[in-house]
């Protein structure tokens, strides 16, 4: 009950810092400039941005909203309910239907993705046999889990076996990669929520910002530094990333050309 009760009040706390350290992307002040923008707050790009603003300012765009206060997206009572709200523009969860027929989904949420599924191991099936290269676990990995096992943490993810890993624990919560912001510079990090970006924009002859839709439908515009090691860092997932690339005419000329964007 203590170690239950102990978590709740983790999150709720983490709750309060990360809404201390994001806001809708309406209110975004144009004059400030970053050391590196992140576009895509998911499982790849809440982590590099809290790892970047150790030492740079960075800003890190997310198009939805906040996991936080959502039983929806934090409890695995409600995660398949995100699937079933998928066309609803509040969702975590966005539809789309892709070139194959096949109804897929897209994250829309701080943390991404992972947060509307349940993450569990399907490629490896109980008893199959194939041809696999399996590599060797050097002696420091195989030392490593044992020390993890030693330490309490349970060695549940049974590749190949009917038991698999997920995202939840033994209570049922979900743990995100937006937990990761908990360890973001507060004074040189910020978050921007339903900002939707649309173009990476060139300052010759390199990127100089990008151009992004808040909640309302207004576009701004966020300026790198001056600083040589400035950076975009796409991380807007296996669709977002080459969609945003293509929208800046960065991509396969015919592609471009049917699309009508210039090159």
């Amino acid at each position: 009950m203590g170690l239950v009760l102990g978590r709740l009040v983790f999150l709720f706390m983490f709750a309060l810092l990360v809404r201390g350290t994001s806001r809708n992307a309406s209110t975004f002040d144009s004059a400030a400039q970053f050391d590196y923008i992140v576009v895509g707050g998911g499982a790849s790009g809440c982590p590099i941005a809290a790892t970047l603003s150790v030492k740079f300012v960075v800003l890190l765009l997310e198009r939805g909203g906040s996991r936080y206060g959502r039983k929806d997206c934090e409890r695995k009572e409600g995660f398949h309910v995100n699937l079933f709200k998928a066309d609803n523009k509040t969702s975590p969860a966005e539809a789309f239907l892709p070139g194959d027929g096949v109804p897929g989904h897209r994250g829309r949420v701080l943390g991404g993705e992972h947060q509307s599924k349940a993450g569990p191991e399907l490629d490896s099936l109980e008893r199959e046999r194939k041809m696999a290269f399996k590599p060797a676990i050097p002696a420091w990995q195989r030392s490593l889990k044992r020390a993890l096992v030693e330490t309490g943490l349970p060695d549940n993810d049974k590749l190949g076996t009917k038991v698999g890993g997920v995202i939840f624990d033994s209570d049922g919560v979900r743990h995100s990669s937006a937990d990761l912001l908990e360890y973001a510079h507060p004074s040189k990090f910020e978050v921007l929520l339903y900002a939707t970006t649309s173009l990476v924009f060139s300052g010759a002859p390199r990127a100089a910002g990008v151009q992004f839709m808040d909640e309302f439908g207004n576009e701004h515009r966020a300026i790198l530094s001056s600083k040589p090691s400035s950076e975009i860092i796409l991380s807007a997932g296996a669709l977002g990333s080459p969609q945003l690339l293509l929208l800046s005419g960065i991509g396969d000329a015919q592609d471009l050309q049917k699309l009508g964007i210039p090159s």
